[in-house]
């Protein structure tokens, strides 16, 4: 076997991102975790049977598979089948021949003396080109006249499954996770969320899709992720605002990719929010396609601890703290019931609300509480129009364009 087959071999002739070291990443699973290896060829049955082939037989009906790359030679087998696996559905005008070519395979995958599988691998289908899927054969071999392709997102989408279920042992678990990781890093292209519409509505690869969106604005040094919120852009400090996320959220039976943003998100931002920011500009917003909402809450140190849900309008919230900016600080113990008084008086807090301001605040043992009232900022596009915006190639450039608006109007400034 050739020693680019040997998992511990360095691969010093290819680049990480070149397809012949992708082939091999691929080869060296099919070699290591015989469930992947399964799975595969129920893709490659299912794409060969699309393409009015016969399709393949599971691994259980096969024999030990032998698996090799950049090799010229087709073991002697009954029955090779050509195989493509690329971003795209492809199918040739025609059917597959044999050929005299000199070549050399990007993958063979044999079983026994029975059947191989002869790989074509090719991130991008428009660097196909047809002879490439003929295939020169041993004297007494037969090649399958129909072509299969396999996506490379069907078997990113399957493999994946197969580490969610747990149905690997922890060698196995350790090598497939590495070959997704190698995929999501060096071809990100060939990932399930590359695009919107290839996400479905599925919230997991959503979340992934607008955390590739953000590093392409940002870079990675400034984008992290909130376990209960999702993946966001961090902002420089000393701002009414330090955070800008985009999520997935769903809206009574609607998806939306949503830019949120919480300026006055904690006392010291909040001070800066009615300090700096002027209220005719964020309600400007509106007419872009942003929603503007109170977000009046009280925290102690790094912890939000409850939300108050008040009936007054933007204006009235507004007005209501540029006059009392004094109280936009920490509150201890002896002053606990005189501000929660005041506040459902103004109506900036409901009497409803007084249930939780005593179970998180009043009956514990802290001697203090932060007042926070902030507001949130959502900018959203309807799941079909982003994957629409997606697809042409736009949607980096509305959401970029819809935090700019959003950072200006605050007066933050975006790592980009």
């Amino acid at each position: 076997m050739s020693n680019h087959m040997n998992i511990f071999e360095p691969y010093v002739s290819k680049a990480p991102h070149h397809e012949d070291a992708l082939t091999r990443a691929f080869l060296l699973v099919l070699r290591g975790v015989p469930v992947a290896h399964a799975t595969w060829l129920v893709l490659v049955d299912r794409a060969h049977r699309r393409n009015q082939g016969e399709g393949v037989p599971p691994l259980h009906e096969l024999g030990v598979p032998t698996v090799e790359t950049q090799t010229a030679a087709v073991p002697g087998v009954e029955r090779v089948l050509s195989l493509v696996q690329t971003d795209e559905t492809y199918f040739r005008n025609v059917d597959a021949s044999p050929s005299d070519r000199r070549q050399v395979l990007d993958g063979v995958v044999s079983y026994d003396d029975a059947f191989a599988v002869v790989l074509e691998n090719k991130p991008s289908h428009r660097n196909i080109w047809e002879a490439q899927l003929d295939v020169s054969l041993p004297a007494d071999s037969s090649l399958d006249r129909r072509v299969a392709c396999v996506t490379w997102k069907d078997i990113v989408v399957a493999w994946a499954g197969l580490l969610e279920a747990q149905h690997l042992s922890r060698a196995e678990t350790v090598l497939l996770g590495d070959f997704l990781d190698y995929v999501e890093e060096r071809f990100p292209n060939l990932r399930p969320y590359a695009k919107v519409a290839l996400c479905g509505t599925d919230i997991n690869r959503l979340q992934r899709r607008c955390r590739m969106l953000l590093l392409a604005l940002a870079g990675e040094g400034s984008v992290a992720h909130h376990r209960g919120w999702g993946w966001f852009v961090r902002l420089a400090e000393g701002q009414c605002a330090t955070q800008i996320g985009l999520i997935p959220m769903r809206r009574s039976k609607d998806l939306y990719l949503m830019v949120e943003i919480a300026p006055g998100d904690t006392t010291a931002q909040a001070r800066i929010l009615y300090n700096k920011v002027l209220l005719p500009d964020l309600q400007a917003l509106g007419s872009r396609g942003w929603e503007l909402t109170s977000n009046l809450h009280f925290a102690h140190m790094n912890r939000n601890l409850l939300w108050a849900h008040g009936g007054r309008t933007i204006e009235e919230y507004w007005g209501f703290w540029i006059k009392h900016t004094g109280s936009i600080r920490r509150w201890s113990r002896p002053e606990f019931e005189q501000i929660f008084a005041d506040l459902v008086a103004a109506g900036l807090a409901a009497d409803n609300d007084r249930g939780g301001f005593d179970r998180h605040i009043v009956k514990t043992k802290r001697a203090t509480f932060n007042m926070c009232p902030g507001l949130v900022l959502r900018w959203g596009l309807p799941l079909d129009d982003a994957a629409q915006l997606d697809q042409r190639g736009g949607l980096e450039e509305a959401i970029k364009s819809a935090i700019e608006d959003a950072a200006s109007a605050l007066k933050v400034r975006v790592p980009w």
